[in-house]
């Protein structure tokens, strides 16, 4: 038996000596050829056009209208018309760098000024042609006001009225600023700089100005920033991390990172109606990515462009985004509408969820307070006044930690413990000085507790009745009830400063009109 088993490993041992060189030779191994990266597109839709650019490398772009775009390049811009897919000169724009639009006003910076142009129904016409000293690479438009902001040297900011010409105001700066975004209330800027830090201030524009909060990201010698319509998120990417933070306190809402071969982010862009936001890598495997804001989930991922991604925008009904790349492809992308989730809290759980940590449950009461109308301003009201009776007994309880009754004491340590950081604000800026050993130690142990919370006073963010006070000025401006106007009023007198008493003065000096 072990002989024929033996006979039969070496015929087959033979049979294989023979019979794979004559495979070999009838079916040979072909190498695969170097064809760069595979397109990649995981999306609600295919591509609607693309089109190949001659024009440079591409410094900006926008939608005039639903068939109309404007794209700058670095050499000339050019006008699209979608529609019939035919493409003729723009006006002369040599050496861009940059821009920016708001409303109908569109500004270009390059190597030796700025230009601004006005869009009229798909038509532009130049309207401000401003030489510099240096370089803008860093342009914003003021929202709601004919103003550009811009760089005008390496660690300053101007603004330049459009009416006459003149520079208006200057902001000197810690770094040099690598982008800037305004908010849409005119009234907070956002700056990033090449220290690697985002400043949020308030009041650039006349006035005094305060920097509710800074944040560190990636250093890089690239970044971009976008605000969400409605102005309660700003986006920032530098290198290759995207991060969204709440403008109110600077708490950070989402991160999304980079895969690998991704390169660093050269755009990000909200739409217009706040539900998506969009990025572009450079990179050997440069993509588009796409998130739903409602939950911060990918929603789609376009991977097309092999020399690198560049620049992108949305149309002005966010039903298309224009996609560009290195070497002058343009794709554009249809999507369908994003379907709302339904919102099943009721107004008052909404009010009590307005400064939740959990961004998810923040999200929705906001936005179930504001799609109710006049009934949610109302609950808003009530709520503002409820929270004024509270911040009473909240100072009267850090006064009764100084009581010589030790119930008293301990009553008023355990209702301060149980507010949280609904509290905080008050806590935090109450005075010790003139209270006992005991007492400072009492305020000294409700301090380290919010701390193990995650409260970080240090970082200027605003959270519990601080917080639900500003969302609800936010809420009250966009009110036109006598009512908001009434609260607006109340908010504004209050003795003690707050984000809540600044930002409603300042509500209340750009709308005169009212009673």
């Amino acid at each position: 038996m072990f002989r024929f088993g033996f006979f039969i490993v070496w015929v087959t041992s033979c049979l294989a000596c023979v019979v794979t060189p004559c495979l070999a030779l009838a079916a040979p191994i072909s190498l695969p050829k170097e064809v760069g990266p595979k397109p990649r597109i995981i999306a609600p839709s295919e591509y609607s056009h693309h089109f190949h650019l001659a024009i440079g490398p591409i410094r900006y772009s926008t939608f005039l209208n639903r068939e109309t775009l404007f794209v700058v390049g670095a050499d000339k811009s050019i006008l699209i018309d979608l529609k019939s897919g035919r493409q003729q000169n723009g006006p002369e724009v040599n050496k861009a760098l940059t821009g920016a639009r708001s409303a109908s006003l569109i500004a270009i910076g390059t190597e030796t000024g700025l230009r601004v142009f006005r869009n009229k129904e798909g038509q532009l016409n130049e309207i401000v042609h401003f030489e510099t000293r240096g370089t803008v690479s860093v342009v914003h438009i003021l929202p709601q006001a004919e103003k550009v902001v811009f760089q005008s040297a390496e660690k300053e900011l101007a603004i330049l009225k459009i009416s006459d010409r003149s520079t208006e105001a200057k902001l000197e700066l810690d770094t040099v600023p690598l982008a800037l975004a305004f908010a849409p209330n005119g009234r907070h800027v956002a700056i990033v700089g090449r220290d690697g830090w985002i400043r949020y201030r308030g009041q650039f524009a006349g006035g005094k100005e305060n920097q509710y909060w800074m944040r560190r990201v990636q250093r890089a010698e690239h970044s971009t920033i976008s605000f969400s319509p409605d102005g309660r998120w700003v986006a920032t990417a530098s290198a290759g991390r995207v991060v969204v933070f709440d403008t109110l306190n600077g708490r950070q809402l989402a991160g999304l990172e980079r895969r690998f071969g991704e390169g660093e982010v050269r755009t990000v862009q909200f739409s217009p109606d706040g539900s998506r936001l969009a990025c572009i890598y450079s990179g050997e495997s440069a993509v588009c990515r796409v998130w739903q804001t409602e939950n911060w989930k990918e929603i789609a991922e376009y991977g097309v462009f092999a020399n690198g991604g560049e620049t992108l925008c949305f149309s002005r009904d966010s039903q298309l985004l224009a996609t560009y790349g290195r070497q002058g492809e343009l794709w554009i992308w249809p999507f369908r509408a994003v379907e709302q989730p339904k919102n099943h809290l009721t107004l008052t759980q909404a009010w009590e969820n307005l400064d939740s940590d959990e961004v998810s449950q923040a999200q929705a009461a906001y936005q179930k307070l504001l799609s109710a109308g006049e009934e949610g301003v109302n609950v808003v009201i009530d709520g503002l006044k409820v929270i004024e009776k509270q911040n009473q007994e909240i100072k009267k309880c850090l006064k009764n930690l100084d009581d010589p009754s030790f119930k008293i004491r301990e009553k008023a340590r355990q209702e301060l413990s149980q507010q949280g950081t609904r509290a905080a604000s008050i806590i935090y800026e109450w005075d010790t000085s003139k209270m006992d050993t005991e007492a400072a130690n009492a305020i000294r142990t409700l301090k380290l507790q919010l701390e193990e919370k995650g409260f970080s006073p240090s970082q200027n963010g605003l959270y519990g009745n601080a917080l639900r006070r500003a969302r609800a000025v936010s809420l009250l401006e966009k009110s036109t009830s006598d009512e908001a106007w009434k609260m607006l009023k109340n908010l504004a007198d209050e003795e003690e400063p707050s984000y809540a008493q600044r930002e409603a003065k300042a509500i209340l000096s750009t709308r005169k009109d009212r009673p």
